[in-house]
């Protein structure tokens, strides 16, 4: 039996989940303003709430991005400062992932999935993903910029989730016309997913090689 624990802290949204072989048994949620200071007060209630403490868990799952930058560094820390602490492995999720994986559960039709995240401003980047890719942890994930030539790398037929950009579609119904898209909307990932697809993948590591996902160089996320 493997008991999981699993952070999602991207943007102002955090959320925990326990799993156990990969079904979620508790979930938690909360908004916040400063996740330094909030993070593990919240952690604590979930773990009080559930009768659990954080050395009865045998690895931790966290996405590590992209995101903002603070929120990222703070979730990082602190997976890392429990797993050196207490000599538990680790595993990463991107955000990319984790929403396509989300898509995946409540679609059929379409075996492949391309998950967009922006970055900044009008930075875009997205990864293609399917039945197969998606749970291979030797497989690393392509992440592409995107531009006006993007369409040349989607498979011939799939769903889109994340954040889209808005003038996909348009670009879609004019480079791919014998393709069929569907874009889905309110696809989000949250510490369940997280939970579910690392177990999955089953790819846990020593969290001294746990890290924030930067996938673009970093004069991207510079403001101008």
């Amino acid at each position: 039996m493997k008991q999981l624990l699993a952070i999602d802290c991207i943007d102002k949204h955090t959320s925990f989940a326990h799993a156990i072989n990969g079904e979620v048994i508790n979930y938690s949620n909360f908004n916040h303003d400063s996740l330094s200071a909030e993070l593990l007060n919240n952690l604590n209630k979930f773990l009080l709430e559930n009768k659990m403490i954080v050395n009865d868990f045998d690895a931790f799952a966290v996405c590590n991005g992209p995101g903002g930058y603070t929120s990222l560094r703070v979730a990082i820390a602190t997976i890392k400062g429990m797993a050196s602490a207490l000599n538990k492995q680790v595993q990463s999720v991107s955000k990319l992932a984790a929403n396509a994986y989300a898509a995946m559960q409540i679609q059929e039709e379409f075996q492949d999935i391309i998950s967009f995240h922006k970055i900044r401003d009008s930075h875009y980047i997205f990864a293609n993903y399917n039945e197969k890719n998606i749970v291979d942890a030797n497989k690393k994930e392509k992440f592409i910029e995107f531009d006006r030539h993007v369409t040349k790398h989607f498979p011939k037929n799939g769903f889109i989730c994340g954040d889209v950009p808005a003038e996909l579609a348009s670009m879609i119904n004019v480079q791919l016309k014998n393709g069929q898209y569907k874009i889905l909307e309110g696809i989000t990932k949250d510490a369940r997913t997280i939970a579910t697809l690392a177990y999955k993948r089953n790819a846990f590591y020593e969290s001294d090689n746990l890290d924030v996902l930067y996938p673009l160089p970093p004069k991207i996320h510079k403001k101008k």
